[in-house]
């Protein structure tokens, strides 16, 4: 079973406060058990899940770059310790995220418990990222609680060590749902919010952005005064390193909170913070910044005297060097004065930088741009290109077809030229071979006649033929150079066709060149911004996807957001409508309660009343039987006999006696007895003197006596009660005390208890006690069979004034009741009052919910549920239908309505069925509202 320790232990404070040297000095204190945790949310853990042995470089050299005290073991030893209980539950949230609200990340408790739970001492968590959220952990885990703080300008150029700090303390400001304060810093400052998976890649974007030494200690002082204010009064132990340094009475008064809070074997005695004197250009540097800071805790809504208090304590927690020895340190402001210049150099660089970076990205938009337009025109002009490709060709096969079919049109010409030739020819030759035929004939015929005409005709006839040979050669030479001259031309225009073509298609070709070359040099420069091209896609896909992710979240919130308005609006409805029936059953719950209290309170005062008029009836018989018995002649014959002790009672009965009658008999006519006039008329039987029945403290209060008539006063167990203690000098116990209660419930008087009480053994001698002795004496006659004949007239006196004196208690409860009475009116008024406030409050809230009217200039109409509310509330019933509520809604206010309502028959019927107290309180009500109300 694991070993139970004392609560745990959290130290919290900003970087570079001593808080690594205060880490080691718990560390040392091995006696006590301690386990400490260096900085547990620091993001560095988040390899311990991966890559544990990580967490263990962080030794030896950075230790002493960063000026830490030595160390015997690494910084994380303790966490990784206990690795395999944490790695699974550290997340990137808990450093920074969570900074301020730990409900943005639900693993941040779930760590801190494992480490509070697995530590294997008393658990020390010496934290620098937790004075944003000391509230919830000292709310979830208890424990002690040690503020640790240092004055603002030496912390913040310790700050100056590194990079790390200040870039820590702008994440801090980038953390989710910040106070007001930080809000108005980033807003102030510019800062863009940064939100990454990883904290390294946050890291290194929070790093690039530019700023100035004024505004980085601008939002450090911001911090720093934010964590003193919310955080010194909810401490255990507060510690100012710069005390504890120069005052021993300080170190001595730390060290004994801490061992008031359990703390024990810590050593202090080692604490030495640097401190360092600052000039007047380091304070106006310093005090520049933090009245700009002022001014946005102001803004925040902080109270000013809040912040008179804490930048108080701020001057006043000053080093002793920075009042006390101006003259240390100038070759120190002059080096800081030079840091501070390098700082804003560097700040101007990042700023040049970024805005470098803004202009690359703008061209890079614009290369895009044109990069996008330049390929929209090589599709263009490929499409151009196809098209014009596809008109040559469609323009080269049109030619060729027109070629062919003027070819085919010119060689069917020469065909029916030829054919016609030869027709005519063949005409020709047919009309010459008849013309021979027939010149044969007449040849033949005439060849008889003469052999000269033959001959002359057969010259003829040769020449004749001879030419039109000619003729016939002339037309067939013509028709060939025809046909020549057709081939001829046909070829000349095949030749132009196809030199246009080859001259088209050489053009086309040239262009088509000149584009794959324009081509050719786009795909080259397409091919060098490839690279840069495929990392700005995969860049612009993963902050797409990111866009995305949180658009999705945007949305899902917005529609959770949307979801919990309207579940709200129900809720609200439903609420308000419960609200509204659960004060009506109450009130009429307490109306009924009051009015059963005040029925019972009636039937015991009418009880009261009747017990009184039995005592007066009592009291009157015995006023008649002792008249009777004075006014006989043996009541003055037997008066030598008595006791000299009764001759002043015997001597004046009459007036008494008279004085009694007179009152008793008014009592029994009023049926009331004053207690003024039961006092008075109460006489002792001994002194005559008036006896005193004002009401006593009885429970627990002492009462002792001088005289034993004094317990006379008393009733039931306060007479018993001191009866015991003046007799017995004791307290009762329960058995005597029952005992007695029953003998005086039983009609025994008062007189025979205290005279049984003095026969024990155990009370004071009898000579003590005044009035004792004569008690027991004339308790003894009485008993006595002739002493207690000639007492009679003395016993009934006593019965008398017994009588009176009951008369007086019942008028005292009597009195009470009509208190009692008077008390439940008055928490019926009360209650009718808040009832009808809660009325009140509800039609408001209910008409907050419906709205206002459309407009102004329309004529006011109530809302429907505003009228089922009145008429729930006068008449305690919803109207009958829409046509009545549409009706009463034309009253255009509540108060007119309740108005009309309250003067309806059906109200005051309602009104004469209630009981008269609980009307009367109701019309009191109603008038004092309408008196409010100004009606």
């Amino acid at each position: 079973m694991k070993q139970e320790f004392s609560a745990p232990i959290f130290i919290h404070s900003m970087f570079r406060t001593g808080s690594t040297w205060l880490f080691d000095r718990f560390r040392r204190a091995q006696d006590q058990n301690y386990w400490c945790y260096q900085e547990p949310f620091h993001e560095m853990l988040i390899h311990l899940k991966d890559q544990p042995e990580l967490v263990l470089d962080i030794h030896g050299d950075i230790s002493t770059s960063l000026r830490h005290p030595a160390l015997d073991k690494p910084y994380f030893y303790e966490c990784y310790a206990i690795r395999e209980h944490i790695s699974d539950s550290f997340q990137k949230c808990i450093s920074f995220d969570s900074f301020f609200d730990p409900a943005v990340c639900p693993a941040f408790d779930e760590y801190t418990a494992k480490l509070i739970r697995h530590a294997p001492g008393r658990p020390v968590l010496q934290c620098c990222r937790s004075y944003g959220r000391l509230a919830h952990l000292k709310q979830q885990y208890g424990g002690v609680h040690i503020y640790l703080w240092r004055n603002p300008w030496d912390q913040w150029w310790s700050y100056q060590i590194n990079d790390y700090f200040d870039t820590a303390s702008i994440a801090i400001t980038n953390a989710h749902n910040p106070p007001q304060v930080v809000a108005l810093l980033r807003e102030e400052l510019g800062f863009p919010q940064v939100r990454e998976a990883s904290f390294s890649d946050e890291y290194k974007q929070l790093l690039q952005i530019p700023v100035s030494a004024q505004n980085r200690y601008l939002v450090f002082y911001t911090l720093w005064l934010y964590s003193l204010i919310e955080n010194r009064s909810l401490a255990d132990c507060e510690i100012n390193v710069d005390s504890l340094s120069n005052d021993s009475a300080a170190l001595t008064k730390t060290k004994k909170r801490l061992e008031e809070l359990n703390v024990t074997d810590i050593d202090l005695s080692s604490c030495n913070i640097p401190q360092f004197y600052f000039g007047d250009e380091d304070k106006k540097f310093f005090t520049a910044a933090e009245q700009r800071a002022h001014k946005l805790f102001a803004s925040a809504g902080y109270a000013i005297d809040v912040l008179h208090d804490a930048i108080q304590l701020q001057h006043m927690s000053q080093p002793v060097v920075r009042r006390r020895y101006p003259e240390i340190g100038q070759g120190g402001e002059r080096a800081r004065a030079a840091a501070l210049r390098f700082a804003n150099g560097k700040a101007e660089a990042q700023l040049a930088r970024a805005h470098a970076e803004r202009v690359a990205v703008e061209l890079q938009h614009a290369h895009e741009q044109a990069e996008g337009l330049l390929r929209t025109e090589v599709e263009e002009t490929r499409s151009q290109l196809d098209k014009t490709v596809a008109d040559a060709q469609t323009r080269e096969r049109a030619l060729r077809e027109d070629s062919e079919r003027n070819l085919a049109i010119i060689r069917g010409e020469a065909q029916r030229d030829m054919e016609q030739l030869s027709a005519e020819h063949q005409a020709v030759r047919q009309v010459l071979l008849e013309r021979e035929r027939e010149y044969a004939a007449q040849l033949a015929d005439q060849q008889a006649k003469s052999q000269k005409v033959l001959e002359d005709a057969q010259q003829t006839h040769e020449r004749r033929e001879a030419r039109l040979v000619g003729e016939i050669q002339a037309a067939h030479a013509q028709s060939q150079a025809r046909e020549i001259a057709l081939r001829e031309d046909e070829q000349a225009r095949m030749d132009l066709l196809r030199e246009n073509s080859r001259l088209e298609v050489s053009r086309l070709q040239a262009e088509q060149q000149v584009l794959l070359e324009r081509e050719r040099q786009l795909a080259e420069l397409l091919a060098q911004n490839q690279s840069v091209q495929d990392e700005l896609n995969q860049a612009h896909g993963a902050r797409e996807a990111e866009l995305q992710q949180e658009i999705a979240t945007v949305r899902q919130m917005l529609d959770h957001a949307r979801a919990e308005a309207q579940a709200r609006e129900t809720d609200l409805h439903a609420r308000s409508e419960a609200y509204i029936a659960q004060v009506r059953a109450d009130a009429a719950t307490h109306i009924q309660i009051f009015e059963g209290r005040v029925a019972h309170l009636h039937a015991q005062e009418s009880a009261l009343r009747a017990e009184m008029a039995q005592h007066a009836a009592y009291a009157q018989a015995l006023l008649a039987r002792i008249g009777a018995m004075q006014s006989t002649w043996w009541w003055r014959l037997s008066m030598l006999w008595r006791r000299p002790s009764l001759w002043s009672a015997v001597s004046c009965p009459a007036p008494l006696l008279g004085e009694f009658h007179a009152r008793i008999g008014e009592f029994a006519h009023t049926g009331t007895v004053p207690p003024q006039n039961v006092q008075a008329a109460c006489v002792s039987a001994d002194s005559g003197e008036h006896l005193n029945l004002a009401p006593l403290e009885q429970k627990g209060l002492a009462m002792p006596i001088q005289n034993i008539t004094e317990l006379f006063s008393l009733d039931g167990p306060a007479f018993i009660t001191e009866a015991y203690r003046n007799l017995l000098q004791r307290e009762p116990d329960l058995n005597g005390m029952a005992y007695y209660l029953g003998r005086l419930s039983m009609g025994y008087g008062k007189a025979r208890v205290i005279v049984q009480l003095a026969k024990s053994a155990e009370c004071r001698p009898h000579e003590q006690i005044h009035g004792l002795k004569r008690l027991i004496q004339e308790h003894n006659n009485a008993s006595h069979w002739l002493w207690g004949w000639f007492g009679r007239h003395t016993r009934m006196h006593m019965a008398l004034q017994s009588s009176v004196t009951a008369l007086a208690r019942i008028e005292q409860r009597m009195e009470g009741v009509h208190h009692a009475i008077n008390t439940q009116n008055q928490q019926m008024e009360t209650l009718a009052r808040q009832h009808a406030e809660s009325l009140r409050d509800i039609k408001s809230l209910v008409q907050q919910t419906m709205g206002d009217r459309a407009a102004k200039n329309e004529q006011p109409r109530l809302p429907i549920e505003t009228v089922r509310q009145v008429f729930r509330e006068i008449l305690g019933r919803e109207p009958e239908n829409d046509d009545v509520i549409h009706h009463h809604a034309k009253q255009g206010t509540s108060e007119a309505l309740r108005e009309s309502l309250l003067d309806s028959e059906e109200f005051r019927v309602r009104l004469e069925a209630l009981p008269e107290h609980a009307r009367m309180i109701l019309m009191r009500q109603m008038q004092a509202q309408r008196a409010h109300q100004g009606v």
